[in-house]
């Protein structure tokens, strides 16, 4: 053999090995289409939800009758960047909460889809910067996933979209930037809580979750019933553990592999749901998991509903009468050249998030310019770590009326209380729960007196004889399993109603 019959041989080899390793790359950060199709129905029935669950405190977290106007939130300049802060007056909110629930209908039928997503992105994120005292980790997951769906074919498959054509393009997978950068955020986020729950005690000891599903305030359904069974709950600790450490795999795994890790994260989520208050966290990362299903479980899937579906031609002729195609008013080189731009986009935020993680972590900073952009501990997913709460408490608002008659206007019942029947209960909705927790923070003064104000008029609203005075307490019970008639009581604000 020649020298060069050699140098030949060890450059096919190379060649060879950087093929195979691109087409590794590929498989393991490409998003199959179908699990789009599902991952953007999820999305669009969470938003819809979401308008349904916050619509039950409408009046008290979103206009000007409620517990934060217009005219304290112009104190923060911050704020003003929402749509909804335009006006605070019921009819302005009430059209928005219409409007969001159209686009997030357009958006589970895939219905010009892009425009729907990136619609609901704007709506979604205007709603919870008009109050960010009520939101939680799932609700910065819901406004992500929508950020990375605008660059995403959602509405490629099982979409009226698909009948006609737009968004159809070859092949099962998408292989860019955006379903990278979708994959490897997820991954992000379970790595960071997996090393931040390793730096904690009670995680490390097998204690956590047995500590927070006796906090009464967290737990729900299922959750008011299991906290005194120690084995399960340690187990269910480490099994979670594992699987936050485990979940680089989800990346590296492919085929049924990868499906049953996947399954097993979506198993621990559905759990989340049947046992905690978490609002609508659990039910996004199980729509975000979904993004991780390998085509053979969609072929599966396919095959065994393709028989239910309706005929191409009949779904066609139902969805036709809405159909305008203004496709070609874009030319094809402008269409080009803003989806390069965009993919560029995403993967510069997706590295800025990261440095964010990292700088809230410990293990470094982020530059000036970087931090300015938004506060790096609202982006961060510690979520129950490293410590998780083993304290419980709750919130009292005994008040005088003018008959003399003593109620509490948080609960709206007829006698004063010294505890709810059920400290989680205490809380009308998971939203409440923030709002009241963040109202014991620092700097929370005007914040309290806007819930006391509140208070007062929806007791005049409520009783007959007006409220004379209302005192807010925050009620918490540091060991509830160990000691718990050990019971302290801060008040927080004692305000006159006249």
């Amino acid at each position: 053999m020649t020298q060069a019959d050699g140098d030949n041989r060890v450059s096919d080899t190379v060649r060879s090995l950087a093929d195979r390793t691109k087409e590794g790359v590929k498989r393991r950060l490409s998003i199959d289409r179908r699990a789009l199709a599902v991952f953007r129905i999820g999305l669009g029935v969470i938003v819809l939800v979401d308008i349904i669950t916050r619509s039950s405190n409408f009046v008290a977290f979103y206009t000007n009758e409620g517990v934060l106007p217009t005219s304290y939130l112009s104190a923060d300049p911050l704020l003003s960047v929402s749509l909804h802060f335009v006006s605070g007056d019921v009819w302005f909110q009430a059209l928005l909460f219409v409007v969001m629930g159209i686009f997030a209908f357009l958006l589970v039928v895939g219905y010009r889809t892009r425009l729907a997503t990136l619609a609901s992105f704007v709506l979604v994120v205007s709603l919870q910067e008009y109050n960010p005292y009520v939101l939680n980790a799932g609700d910065l997951l819901l406004r992500w996933y929508l950020f990375f769906g605008i660059f995403l074919p959602l509405g490629a498959r099982w979409s009226v979209d698909s009948l006609h054509g737009t968004g159809k393009s070859d092949g099962h997978s998408v292989e860019n930037i955006a379903a990278a950068s979708a994959l490897l955020y997820a991954l992000m986020i379970y790595t960071v809580n997996g090393t931040s729950k390793l730096t904690s005690d009670a995680w490390t000891s097998g204690e956590a979750v047995a500590n927070v599903l006796n906090t009464e305030k967290y737990t729900v359904l299922l959750g008011n019933h299991i906290g005194g069974f120690t084995e399960l709950l340690v187990f269910f600790n480490w099994s979670w553990l594992a699987l936050l450490l485990a979940s680089a795999f989800l990346i590296l795994l492919t085929w049924w592999l990868r499906f049953f890790l996947s399954g097993a994260f979506i198993a621990a989520h559905t759990g989340m749901f049947l046992t905690m208050q978490l609002a609508v966290f659990p039910v996004v990362a199980i729509a975000v998991l979904t993004l991780f299903m390998p085509p053979v479980f969609w072929n599966r899937v396919e095959s065994l509903t393709q028989s239910f579906m309706m005929s191409d031609g009949r779904a066609r002729r139902v969805s036709s009468f809405l159909w305008l195609d203004i496709e070609p008013l874009t030319p094809r080189r402008i269409r080009r050249g803003v989806s390069f731009f965009a993919h560029i986009f995403v993967g510069v935020v997706l590295l800025t998030s990261l440095m964010w993680q990292v700088d809230y972590a410990g293990y470094g900073e982020v530059p000036e310019e970087v931090e300015n952009v938004a506060d790096p501990i609202r982006e961060s997913w510690t979520l129950f770590a490293p410590n998780p709460p083993s304290s419980d408490d709750w919130f009292l608002a005994p008040a005088t009326l003018e008959s003399g008659e003593r109620v509490d206007l948080l609960h709206l019942t007829d006698e004063e209380l010294d505890r709810p029947p059920d400290a989680g209960g205490s809380y009308p909705t998971a939203r409440w729960r923030k709002y009241l927790t963040h109202s014991t923070f620092e700097n929370s003064e005007d914040r309290i007196d806007r819930l006391a104000v509140f208070l007062c008029e929806r007791g005049a609203r409520q009783y007959e004889s007006d409220p004379v005075n209302v005192t807010v307490y925050d009620v918490w019970q540091p060991e509830p399993v160990e000691d718990p008639d050990r019971i302290y009581e801060d008040e927080l604000v004692s305000y006159d109603c006249s």
